[in-house]
């Protein structure tokens, strides 16, 4: 196993106000080849944990992106 396998990233995403949008961006994230666990950690802000092999910090913002979401590290 590698170092870069598993990472932890906090990304806040502008405009999850209510639990439909949340639940709608978490569940696109949850479903990405190599995202072990996505947590609401605070307003708007999530904690990701994924496979490095897999996914970059770029491949998740682009994801949420799709959603209609702004998104950036914390």
């Amino acid at each position: 196993m590698t170092e870069n396998q598993n990472q932890k990233v906090l990304m806040q995403v502008q405009g999850l106000v209510d639990a439909d949008s949340t639940k709608r961006v978490m569940d696109s994230l949850e479903a990405m080849r190599g995202v072990q666990s996505v947590k609401l950690s605070d307003r708007g802000t999530l904690s990701i944990a994924y496979d490095g092999s897999y996914l970059t910090v770029m491949d998740l913002i682009r994801a949420v992106r799709k959603q209609g979401f702004l998104a950036s590290m914390t």
